[in-house]
């Protein structure tokens, strides 16, 4: 059985138990979600599955694939609630595939997350200082972070002729999926060309090799450091 509210704004809990069937789904999952996705565009989905669920049916499973086809790109984030363990393993295998971010949680686990389903998982924030524009990367990025990141750099840059950056890594602690690596690349290479001077600033030894990966990128120069003050005054010199 399927069970499907809409408790607040575009979040949407899934309350799966028992044996799930080809009914439960053409007449209750894809119409519903079809109409929330229709309401609130993007949606952030919980799914709760408890112990006493038993499995789908031949005809569900089909419509399953089938719906995560059609409603591939309708998600900003997904979680699952669930004890049971092939679903807990399963999940983990192919959320790196999913276009957005996924993170699985413990059955007793729901309010948690429902509170990282409603949450704002990364930021970036940009601060100009004596033609130095510091960029500090907080969290893990996920897709939506991108719409509007290249605007925002390009007008944190409007008028700067050879720009001079330091980026800020120590708070950063990855992107939610390959999509979102993916945006990052496009956001590197599109800009690749207008930076002189990049001082990578980190405290990690996986940042140190994204510092790595970025000079073999950008045109400019490239130099990794775990202090703040020489990040900055490199990258101003």
């Amino acid at each position: 059985m399927i069970e499907i509210s809409n408790p607040t704004g575009n979040l949407v809990v899934i309350d799966i138990t028992g044996q799930v069937t080809t009914r439960d789904y053409e007449e209750n999952m894809i119409p519903r979600l079809r109409e929330l996705g229709r309401e609130h565009g993007k949606m952030r989905a919980l799914a709760v599955i408890g112990d006493g669920f038993e499995g789908y049916d031949l005809g569900a499973a089909w419509d399953d694939t089938k719906l995560g086809v059609e409603m591939w790109g309708a998600w900003e984030r997904c979680a699952m609630a669930t004890d049971v363990k092939w679903l807990r393993v399963s999940m983990r295998a192919f959320a790196p595939l999913f276009p957005c971010p996924v993170r699985i949680f413990g059955a007793a686990e729901t309010e948690e997350a429902r509170r990282w389903l409603e949450e704002s998982l990364g930021a970036v924030h940009f601060k100009m200082e004596d033609g130095v524009l510091h960029v500090r990367i907080l969290g893990e990025l996920e897709n939506r972070l991108y719409d509007d990141l290249g605007e925002r750099i390009d007008n944190a840059l409007a008028g700067v002729d050879g720009a001079r950056i330091v980026i800020d890594l120590r708070e950063f602690t990855g992107w939610q999926g390959l999509s979102a690596f993916g945006h990052h690349l496009s956001l590197i290479f599109g800009h690749r060309s207008v930076i002189a001077r990049a001082a990578i600033l980190g405290d990690a030894s996986w940042q140190k090799v994204l510092s790595r990966v970025a000079g073999e990128v950008l045109r400019g120069e490239t130099a990794f450091f775990s202090d703040e003050a020489k990040a900055r005054a490199w990258a101003a010199s």
